[in-house]
């Protein structure tokens, strides 16, 4: 989850991602947008890691 918010994923997608419940949730959510935004961040880490 670190390398994601140094990467600016937004935490609310972050912590979905990973089945995490905040208190947030009432107060957020998470947009298409922001779901491809992580996805493609975690590709690239993926590619990052594993490709190599």
């Amino acid at each position: 989850m670190c390398l994601l918010v140094e990467m600016d994923v937004q935490v609310k997608s972050n912590v979905t991602r990973v089945g995490h419940k905040t208190t947030t949730e009432i107060y957020s959510y998470i947009t298409p947008k922001m779901t491809n935004d992580l996805v493609d961040k975690l590709n690239g880490l993926i590619a990052i890691y594993v490709g190599q």
